[in-house]
């Protein structure tokens, strides 16, 4: 996976958007589950990993996770969330001092930007795409 290549981790937003597309791809999350995920949504024990993503219609679903992925989220925990199991938003921006949710306009921009560096490497990378609907 090409894209997977293009987030420069020795940045923190590296990391950060390499993590969100790891875990997206292993939970098969949608965009908006997955910004909505909770740090005490992921459970890490040694027999039993997942995350807890709730969907439309607040459908609650259990997706087990692989160790790889958890190996990345402990680093990520480590730096962006000192460590510790909260309530807090996984995925995070600093607005005006204070940590916002991050969004999916947010999202969209990174792996646009991804996506043009990896089909620069490689033709076959198809064009990312985000349906992103707004409603009023």
């Amino acid at each position: 996976m090409v894209i997977s290549f293009q987030p420069d981790t020795g940045t923190r937003k590296g990391i950060r958007d390499l993590f969100f597309m790891i875990l997206m791809y292993d939970t098969s999350g949608r965009n908006q589950e997955v910004l909505n995920l909770k740090v005490s949504d992921i459970r890490v024990s040694t027999k039993d990993s997942h995350a807890v993503l709730t969907g439309k219609g607040n459908k609650i679903r259990i997706i087990p996770i692989m160790q790889r992925t958890i190996d990345h989220y402990n680093n990520y925990i480590r730096l962006f969330h000192d460590g510790k199991v909260s309530d807090e938003f996984l995925f995070y921006v600093i607005q005006k001092g204070k940590r916002q949710a991050m969004s999916a306009d947010n999202v969209e921009k990174f792996m646009k930007r991804y996506g043009s560096t990896a089909r620069d490497q490689c033709n076959k990378v198809p064009y990312v795409r985000f349906r992103i609907r707004r409603f009023t």
